[in-house]
């Protein structure tokens, strides 16, 4: 029993059909996968290419933030010889002006004691004198 109207040889000739492929589209599943495989490849390329830039940016982040922490580290190591260095300086310039000082005081005290003496001497001298023309 067959339906109205259903050929039975267009039947088999459809599913026979069906199981063909079209030289077009055959050549145009090739050429699709062709292209599949080419956009894949190069989006493959740009994922490596994307990932390597991203490396690469982290890297030189990563080196710059070393170089700028040794810097500071160099900073701050010269900023401390240099206060070390001053502070050696200002210590040795105390000890100069206190020795300076001391000096010019032994100094003005020899002095004074010289002069002292002088001047007992001279009135000695003249009490000496004076008492020595009384007596006479």
């Amino acid at each position: 029993m067959f339906l109205i109207g259903a050929d039975p040889e267009k039947k088999k000739a459809s599913v026979r059909d069906s199981y063909k492929v079209d030289p077009e589209k055959k050549k145009a599943s090739v050429r699709d996968s062709y292209n599949a495989d080419i956009k894949s490849k190069q989006f493959a390329k740009r994922q490596r290419y994307q990932e390597d830039v991203e490396e690469n940016r982290a890297a030189k982040r990563q080196r710059y933030q070393e170089d700028v922490e040794e810097n500071r580290a160099a900073k701050r190591q010269r900023y401390q010889e240099d206060v070390e260095e001053n502070r050696a300086a200002k210590r040795q310039r105390y000890q100069e002006d206190v020795e300076e000082n001391r000096a010019a005081k032994r100094q003005r005290y020899q002095e004074d004691v010289e002069e002292n003496r002088a001047a007992k001497r001279q009135r000695y001298q003249e009490d000496v004198e004076e008492n020595s023309a009384a007596s006479i």
